[in-house]
């Protein structure tokens, strides 16, 4: 089973960061949970959201189980970074419920085997960035990735990439 980590724990052992170079306030007793940034690829991306649901989700059926009326005992918390422009990370109260700790601690045990919580919202999320990258690019250099994939440019894979394209670019 996967550990958590609590800020304090993660600002020790950062050599880069740590206690010598960060300037923000003291964040206290929290676990950081799953992080993204703003360079953060399609896989982590995703992961972050599926994991935020997945763990919305158990709250919500934490509170109405136990009848709570209490807040959520975990939140995104966002920085402004000089190397990674900003980095968001969700923060997890050491003191909430065991059965949301154990929620995201089987997350952590998840990802270590498998690297994806959600196949369906990552594919959406890879085939989105591909498209974008389609639009983006000149005439000439989708000439260019058509040749390459073997496949010939028309007028409908102008406006939409081809999946011989996507395929070629993904290997």
């Amino acid at each position: 089973m996967a550990k958590l980590h609590t800020w304090k724990e993660r600002m020790k052992e950062s050599c880069f960061y740590g206690y010598n170079t960060y300037g923000g306030p003291d964040m206290g007793d929290v676990y950081e949970f799953m992080y993204r940034n703003r360079d953060s690829k399609c896989i982590d991306e995703s992961n972050f959201e599926a994991a935020m649901k997945i763990i919305d989700d158990a709250w919500d059926k934490i509170v109405k189980d136990k009848n709570l009326d209490i807040d959520k005992p975990y939140e995104i918390v966002r920085f402004g970074d000089f190397a990674y422009g900003w980095f968001e990370v969700i923060h997890l109260e050491v003191s909430a419920p065991e059965e949301i700790i154990k929620v995201a601690e089987d997350i952590i045990t998840f990802l270590e085997c498998n690297c994806v919580l959600d196949e369906e919202d990552l594919s959406r999320r890879e085939l989105e960035a591909a498209q974008k990258f389609w639009n983006d690019i000149s005439h000439e250099e989708k000439i260019f990735y058509c040749e390459k994939a073997d496949v010939e440019l028309d007028d409908e894979n102008e406006n939409e990439v081809p999946w011989e394209v996507i395929s070629y670019l993904c290997v």
